[in-house]
């Protein structure tokens, strides 16, 4: 079974390495003129990379507000014909490269399982909103977005008022267990309903992008 990719603020997938990989690459090869990049969605997945993917993901998360940095692009400081991506905060810089991976953080293992419960829901709502907006096709063609507030914001919500951040690798199952979906181990399965109950009671803005 292929590993999937799951980002956790827009709440989107990509099936293999390969077209997460390529999505990272058309951002950087898109910039190598604009001195910042400012596409919303472009910043929420390399914020999702360095957070949930970058062999050295521990060294950014430690060192930087990943959440309030800038990114850019410029040559390389190795390799001057070729192209990186930087992040940038007030007092320093580093590039990163996107063509090697680690495997997935808890949180976003986490927030993945989190998704996963609410797939009934998701697909209702953007049912509802194709009817809304007079789309065609099967809905599988758009991906619904959660705008107000993002999903990870959704999950960090909740993470904070049931206290669990210090014990996230205990809730959720481990990498590498070969199934669709990270879940939520049998200790706390009870947190389904508490994340369902929770997220009912949001006033959420979505959007279908497609």
């Amino acid at each position: 079974m292929s590993k999937t990719y799951y980002l956790k603020t827009r709440d989107v997938y990509y099936t293999t390495q390969k077209s997460f990989k390529n999505r990272l690459q058309k951002i950087r090869d898109e910039h190598k003129t604009e001195r910042y990049i400012s596409n919303p969605d472009y910043i929420a997945d390399l914020q999702d990379f360095l957070e949930d993917y970058h062999p050295s993901k521990e060294f950014f998360i430690n060192n930087y507000d990943i959440r309030n940095c800038h990114f850019f692009v410029s040559k390389s400081p190795d390799y001057q014909r070729n192209y990186s991506l930087y992040i940038q905060d007030d007092e320093k810089q580093n590039s990163f490269s996107v063509e090697k991976f680690s495997a997935t953080s808890t949180l976003a293992n986490f927030s993945q399982a989190c998704s996963f419960i609410l797939q009934n829901k998701k697909l209702e709502k953007k049912l509802q909103l194709m009817t809304e907006n007079n789309l065609s096709g099967n809905p599988s063609d758009y991906q619904l977005i959660h705008v107000s507030p993002k999903f990870n914001e959704i999950i960090n919500q909740f993470i904070q008022k049931y206290n669990l951040r210090e014990i996230l690798s205990d809730v959720v199952s481990e990498n590498g267990l070969g199934n669709n979906a990270p879940f939520f181990n049998e200790k706390y399965q009870y947190l389904k309903d508490e994340f369902l109950e929770f997220y009912d009671s949001l006033d959420l803005e979505y959007e279908l992008q497609g």
